[in-house]
This record gives C-alpha cells, structure tokens and sequence, in this order.
C-alpha cells in the first residue's frame, strides 16, 4: 500500500499572527446578505477615528439609512486610502457598535483594522488532505451562487470516476453511511479539490486575485488546475485516479508507475498564474512544452514544503493566504514568521463562512484590490457624510509676511495631518 503518510505528511500547528479583531456569525452573500460589512478608510490614523464619529453621528440624523446601501455606498461612492477598517455586523446595532468602537479608537468583534503596507506580490496556497469534515462548504454553497455553480460543475466531473455521487458523500447526513465514505481517501482528496477551487472561484469573482499559487500535496494539483496548467476535467482525473492509487495495496514503485499511465492520457498547459512547489511526490508541468511526470526530488514537486513558501515571501514580500479549511500549512513554525511585508494569514475556515469576510478584509487592509461591490445583491446608493478632514493651522512669522505685520502671526491655511 502506498504510504500515506509519507505522501500527506503532517506539519506542526501554531499559532499565526492576525489582526482580525473578532469575528462574526456569518458572510455577505449574493443571494442574501447574512452580514454586512461597512468599509472605510482614510488619510490618517486620526482621520480614521474621525470618519467612523463622522458617519455615526450621520446614522443618528438618519435612523432610517438602511445598513445594506450604507455599505454599498461605502465601497462605491468613497475613494480609498492608507488607513482602513471593516466593521462586520449581521444587523444595524452590530455595525453600529463596531462603528463606535472605531469612533473611540478601541476594538469590537468584527471589527478590522489597520494600514496599507503591501508593497510585494499575493500568493495562494491549497493544503492537502487532512482538513476534511463532512457538510463542508454548505453554508457557502446556501450563500454565494458563485461558489455552488463551481462546486456542482466540479461534483459533475467526478461523477464519472466515483462510485457515489462526490455532492451526495460531501452533504450527507453526518451520521449516514455515505458520510463515512469522505473519510476514505479517494473520496477525501475529491471533496477537498473541490471545495478549494469553489472557493478559489469565490474570491476571484470579487477580484481577490493571486500573483502566484503554490500547494501542499493534493493542493498541488489544486494549483495546477487554478494555474491553468490542467483543464477542469483532466485535473478531476488525476485527483480521482491519485486517491485510488493511495488507498489501493499498491507499492510506492507500483504508485508511481500507474501515476504515470494516468498521466500520458492528460493535456498539459503552461500555466498562466506562476506555479511555485517543492518536491517530494512525482507531479507533472509542462517541461519546456513537453509533457512528463516530475520526479522526487525534481525543481517542482508535489508535496509542499514549508521553507518554499517562506522562501517565496522572502524574495516577493508576499501575502500568502491558505485556501483551505485548516490552517495547517501557514501554522507551520517555519511559516509563522514575517519577514519585511511578507504576512501569513490563516485558514479561510470551509464551515466557517464569516471567516471568509475577515480574510478579504484583512487582505484589503493590507493592500489587496477587492471588489467590494459584488458582494451586495442590492445595489443602491444614499447619501453619507463628506471626509471628515484633519486640520491643521500653519502660521507665518515676521519674515514671511513682512514688517508691516509686525510680531503677529497669519494663519494662511491648514492640510490634513498624517
């Protein structure tokens, strides 16, 4: 039998740094808006603090504002700046206490804060097996048509090379026989593929884009695929074909050479996203436009390695985000590190959709584009207060005004303060 554990080896967990302040019960959604973020930003700290007053004090002139168009209006009528926050709420009084919170310069559940620093590159890493449970991803399915479309197109793909339907084994009811069948690896390695490329197609559709992506075992195969190195359909083949070969009584020599046959019947394509790896497994990219299975040991492997992605951050000053249910991979110790700009921020929890928001928020925080917009099923403008500038007096002496003033001082104008 191939040995798994070799072939998913486990990495230690600590824990990572963040600046999410709280969280929330929920996400926004396309089809309903669960919770709803108020994004705001400004020149400075101050000013920051300033705005968040500016606009509470507006929301008790106008009770009847509704909280979904303050916040499409917020990401669609405001220009953008250095010093942000998001404050997630499921309804008014929890936006508005995150809002106060922001107005006292303290901190809330939900509430996100802090300062543009990006200066390098964004990256996406996809974790390998391990982090299954059954019901993943429903709640995000129920919510973002974006993400159901994607997961049922990818189900489908595998319905011709699983015995059970991948959507029935996924939703099953937790205490069913069929729930149980997640837990056997080829049917682990499908539904984590497909839960990790939904998702991925959840965040590119509000713009939440990659620079280069990178995988930790089977989430290589999720780059691959993200990459454009494999289509849909032949990168479904070889997750399925990969999870049989794992749990079948085949040697690691016998894995690697039925791999291979697998291999010879699929297209591959240079990748149009920058595909960064570690090897340990045989994997396949383009080589000089040739097909071929990678070897262990090889420049591009399949098993992610920790000080690869840490390398990565190093020469790009890179975000990195995990694209996957745990943070197994970014917990790591050697990931845990900042190095210049270079963050690393947690797992986008599957079964915990509000943690979806908090990631993007972070990521905008940091710098990250993110089209806030799409986000909101209703799009439709109120008026909100103007920019709640921070002045300052300047004042010129004797010199710069002349004798004729004398020892007094001219106030000539004021600027926003930093």
């Amino acid at each position: 039998m191939a040995n798994v554990d070799e072939l998913e080896q486990a990495l230690p967990e600590i824990s990572v740094e963040a600046t999410v302040v709280g969280t929330v019960d929920s996400v926004v959604g396309s089809v309903a808006v669960s919770v709803i973020p108020w994004v705001i930003s400004a020149k400075s700290a101050a000013g920051l603090v300033a705005q968040a007053a500016k606009l509470l004090d507006h929301l008790e002139q106008h009770p009847g504002l509704d909280p979904v168009d303050i916040g499409y209006s917020l990401v669609t009528t405001r220009s953008m700046f250095d010093h942000r926050a998001v404050v997630l709420g499921r309804d008014r009084d929890e936006l508005v206490a995150g809002l106060t919170a922001l107005a006292q310069d303290t901190t809330a559940p939900g509430l996100v804060t802090g300062r543009t620093v990006v200066n390098g590159k964004t990256a996406f890493l996809f974790p390998g097996q391990g982090s299954q449970s059954t019901g993943m991803g429903w709640r995000l399915y129920e919510e973002y048509p974006v993400y159901a479309t994607a997961f049922d197109a990818i189900c489908a793909e595998f319905d011709g090379e699983l015995d059970i339907p991948l959507r029935d084994v996924i939703f099953a009811d937790p205490d069913s026989g069929t729930a149980q069948l997640l837990h056997q690896t080829v049917y682990t390695q499908a539904a984590l593929f497909t839960v990790e490329v939904a998702l991925f197609r959840l965040l590119e559709s509000w713009n939440v884009r990659p620079d280069f992506v990178m995988g930790h075992s089977l989430g290589e195969i999720t780059a691959a695929h993200i990459a454009g190195v494999l289509s849909l359909k032949d990168a479904c083949t070889l997750v399925a074909a990969r999870g049989q070969l794992m749990q079948s009584d085949s040697s690691t020599e016998d894995f690697v050479g039925e791999l291979r046959t697998v291999m010879a019947g699929l297209a591959l394509f240079e990748p149009s996203i920058p595909l960064v790896a570690a090897a340990d497994e045989p994997f396949v990219v383009p080589n000089q436009g040739n097909s071929s299975i990678r070897e262990p040991g090889g420049p591009f492997g399949s098993v992610y390695a920790p000080e690869t992605a840490q390398e990565v951050l190093e020469l790009a000053g890179a975000t990195l985000i995990e694209i996957g249910r745990d943070a197994a991979v970014v917990s790591s110790e050697s990931m845990s590190r900042r190095d210049g700009n270079a963050i690393v921020f947690g797992s986008l929890e599957i079964d915990a959709p509000r943690a979806l928001l908090q990631v993007v928020a972070n990521g905008w925080i940091r710098g990250i584009r993110v089209e806030w917009g799409v986000a909101f099923r209703r799009r439709r403008t109120v008026a909100l207060p103007t920019y709640a500038f921070q002045r300052q007096l300047y004042w010129l002496g004797t010199s710069d005004v002349g004798e004729s003033v004398g020892q007094s001082k001219v106030a000539i104008g004021d600027k926003e303060s930093n």
